[in-house]
């Protein structure tokens, strides 16, 4: 691409991130938007966490497939989230969940907290579920 063709895709995709925040605003009339976003990986899982407001999504990828859905809600519901919907699916080599929650009036919490929270449920899911082998 040359540059000019790099200039043009970025100012089209400002322009989009700016209708994005107008259609925000309108949602929220005062314009204060509670809004982050956070990504963390570890060695088999990478989790995204969207806040926009009161609601919460988190996007949860694994390299080998666990049984980690019970685990997760837990840990939502100790957080004050409210689970509304899960959807998974495999895509590739990777499994691949979906979860939307609403933060509970009265709680705050924030995406750094929740990603931290759910790699370390999934790394802790990931050492149960891998046979140990020792040399003897």
């Amino acid at each position: 691409m040359d540059r000019a063709s790099v200039v043009g895709d970025v100012i089209e995709y400002i322009r989009e991130l700016l209708r994005i925040v107008n259609e925000l605003k309108l949602l929220n009339p005062d314009g204060c938007i509670r809004t982050s976003w956070l990504q963390r990986k570890s060695k088999d899982s990478e989790v995204d966490v969207r806040i926009v407001d009161d609601d919460v999504t988190i996007k949860l990828f694994q390299r080998k497939k666990i049984n980690c859905l019970l685990s997760v809600a837990k840990f939502l519901d100790e957080l004050q989230l409210k689970l509304h919907h899960v959807a998974g699916g495999h895509v590739g080599k990777y499994y691949s969940f979906l979860f939307n929650s609403k933060i509970i009036e009265g709680s705050s919490v924030y995406a750094s907290a929740i990603a931290n929270c759910v790699i370390d449920v999934m790394d802790t899911q990931y050492a149960a579920a891998v046979p140990h082998t020792g040399s003897y």
